[in-house]
């Protein structure tokens, strides 16, 4: 949808498929999109630094759990094959909603060495992450 926007000349759009974003410009009489992510153990949403165009994808269990501390979700470790319990949320920032999308994943089941290996092969993108105990974490 974001491609056709932009194909039809569009000059600001802000499209939002629950949570995943993709836009560019800005509203009305302001800079740029106001846009914040979400930290499920403190319960409030979070500033995240953007560009003037770009998207943003995130992951967690808090909405695909099988239990009520989301001990068992649908994001699985690669290394213990069970869910990964290094995050409780991560949000990935870019030029590409699909790679921010997949990086969210990416990012949300790796280890802090990781995630900092994983990044360096997209320049540009910014994975913020919510530990355990509710701490923003900026990669």
């Amino acid at each position: 949808i974001a491609e056709l926007a932009i194909s039809q000349k569009i000059p600001s759009f802000l499209i939002n498929f629950s949570g995943n974003m993709r836009w560019k410009g800005s509203p009305p009489k302001k800079d740029r999109w106001n846009l914040q992510a979400w930290n499920p153990i403190k319960q409030v949403g979070y500033k995240i630094d953007i560009p003037k165009e770009g998207a943003m994808a995130s992951s967690g269990p808090e909405h695909n759990s099988f239990d009520e501390k989301y001990a068992w979700h649908h994001l699985i470790s690669p290394k213990t094959l069970r869910p990964a319990n290094y995050r409780s949320q991560t949000t990935v920032v870019g030029t590409s909603a699909a790679d921010c999308d997949v990086l969210s994943t990416a990012t949300f089941v790796s280890d802090d060495a990781e995630v900092r290996k994983i990044l360096t092969k997209y320049p540009g993108y910014k994975a913020y992450s919510i530990d355990q105990s509710g701490n923003q974490h900026l990669f």
